[in-house]
């Protein structure tokens, strides 16, 4: 049985779990005012609960997913309790505070920066194991702190790749007004946080020659945050009159699966990336994916080709890689298919389920191992 303290994005994990485990959610949206319950409250209802469940549940564990104040809180109810602690990391935590808030005063980004940095450490301290989304995020713990390897088994996230099948072409098209015999060329970002969307900036001369040359192409860019504004006129100043009306921000977009289905070829340029969600829908939208170098995104690409790259560095790579998938719709069909194909078989819910199962099961064993040598060694 998982005891699961998500509170943001428990669905991308929360199916996958259910394949293998018994998941209590620890923060269900139906609770009424449960968000709202003071710091001690707050404690003492989840003390009570875990106290309850483990009378009757010798195998509990309970898992926090990414790092903050009340997951240290969750953390200290479960070792005070006797009960193994997981860490889902998610995000890149180094620095997180200065790239989201990039635009607050100095003395404060600092101020917030070092709170964050002082919880991410507690936290990892406290957990018997953590279970990053990624390898670039595992590599990224082991330079950052001194937690043995063997405690860290990274786990994607898994794709529903049936939200796809079920979406109709063309609502993203119309509500965008793009014509019909239009192609579009999609990226998906955060403008919260800055070397997110400072990729779209430092490769856009090459996607703007691209569109230069085939007029019959569209650059979409879908998001929102705090930077909208700030990024869109900084990404505008560098078009042209004449190819403006072809690049298009949306802002906030849902349901995505409208923008991913519809579109032709989606890139993904960032300089912040533990992962990238938005590479396993494009995949699993069927479409073919170009990234740049960075963080997690070049494991999620199980197929790669030499042309075109489908993971680029130089900014003339790109170029290379677009202009031979504007020019060839049999070869967007044909990596999109294969695509598909990979991530139909490797992130499903019960695939990333049983994968944290084995991972689970694996770090409890070298837990108990542990015990067990640290018990022989007093007794010794």
């Amino acid at each position: 049985m998982i005891y699961l303290y998500c509170p943001q994005r428990k669905e991308r994990i929360i199916t996958a779990l259910n394949m293998y485990f018994h998941v209590i959610d620890a923060n269900p949206a139906s609770r009424k005012g449960f968000s709202k319950l003071t710091a001690v409250a707050w404690v003492l209802h989840h003390y009570s609960v875990l106290r309850k469940l483990r009378k009757d549940n010798p195998s509990l564990i309970v898992m926090v997913n990414s790092l903050a104040h009340r997951q240290i809180a969750m953390g200290m109810i479960a070792k005070s309790l006797h009960l193994p602690l997981f860490v889902r990391l998610r995000g890149g935590m180094w620095r997180e505070f200065s790239d989201k808030w990039h635009f607050k005063p100095f003395p404060i980004k600092q101020f917030f920066s070092g709170y964050l940095s002082l919880c991410h450490r507690l936290m990892l301290s406290l957990a018997d194991g953590i279970i990053p989304v990624s390898y670039f995020l595992k590599n990224q713990i082991i330079c950052k702190t001194d937690i043995d390897l063997g405690e860290i088994i990274p786990v994607y996230n898994p794709i529903n790749s049936t939200a796809f099948d079920e979406t109709q072409e063309g609502n993203f098209r119309n509500n965008l007004k793009i014509p019909e015999h239009a192609k579009i060329m999609l990226t998906v970002t955060n403008f919260n946080y800055y070397k997110k969307y400072m990729g779209i900036t430092y490769y856009l001369p090459a996607i703007l020659q691209v569109l230069r040359e085939n007029q019959n192409w569209y650059f979409i860019i879908v998001g929102a945050g705090y930077s909208f504004e700030r990024a869109r006129k900084s990404i505008l100043e560098m078009v042209t009159e004449d190819m403006k009306d072809r690049i298009i921000f949306t802002g906030y977009y849902k349901p995505i699966e409208e923008a991913f289905t519809d579109a032709d070829i989606v890139v993904n340029l960032a300089f912040r990336e533990t992962l990238g969600m938005v590479i396993l829908e494009a995949q699993a939208a069927g479409k073919p994916v170009v990234v740049n170098d960075f963080g997690g995104m070049p494991e999620l690409l199980q197929n790669r080709y030499d042309k075109p790259s489908c993971v680029i560095k130089e900014i003339s790579e790109l170029y290379q890689s677009l202009t031979t998938l504007v020019n060839s719709e049999e070869l967007r069909e044909f990596i999109g298919r294969k695509n598909r194909q990979a991530v139909a078989k490797k992130f499903t819910n019960e695939s990333i389920g049983h994968e944290f199962y084995r991972c689970i099961n694996s770090l409890i064993g070298k837990q108990q191992k542990c015990r067990s040598s640290q018990i022989a060694e007093k007794l010794s």
